[in-house]
């Protein structure tokens, strides 16, 4: 049972932790930076 909950649950966490490290980096650009929005990864 577990090896067949691996992936799914793997790629959930994967993705709410990249969208909780996202919204963390923007609050503190916007801190720390005193600009309202954070830079593109192509700048």
């Amino acid at each position: 049972m577990v090896k067949i909950l691996y992936k799914p649950l793997g790629l959930l966490f994967g993705g709410l932790g990249g969208v909780i490290a996202g919204a963390v980096f923007k609050r503190l650009w916007a801190i720390l930076g005193h600009e309202d929005e954070a830079p593109q990864a192509t700048d």
